[in-house]
């Protein structure tokens, strides 16, 4: 996805590093480039997921490992929807600042 097009997506900010402003370009866009920007969305949120479940095991001791995952898969999945389904002008915000935990 070219810089071009990042500068004029509406709400990219130009002081953004070229590499963000391609990433918001492409998940703002269609085809190829936007599954593969919302894949490696999904790994990011996944990532964030799983550290936060382990910033928190002393409380989620009685959870198996398979019920550990499940949860993180299921908490990065919820997210990857909600911020796909936010307007141009509300995917501004981004990234969230917390990991959402269900």
């Amino acid at each position: 996805m070219g810089g071009a097009l990042a500068a004029t997506l509406p709400g990219v900010d130009p002081a953004m590093d070229s590499e963000s402003r391609a990433w918001v370009a492409a998940l703002a866009g269609d085809g190829g480039d936007r599954e593969a920007a919302l894949d490696r969305l999904h790994a990011l949120l996944l990532r964030a997921a799983r550290f936060e479940l382990g910033r928190r095991r002393g409380q989620l001791a009685g959870l198996s490992a398979a019920e550990r995952h499940d949860l993180a898969t299921q908490a990065a999945g919820r997210r990857r929807a909600q911020l796909t389904s936010l307007s141009a002008a509300e995917r501004t915000t981004w990234p969230p600042r917390r990991p959402t935990t269900p």
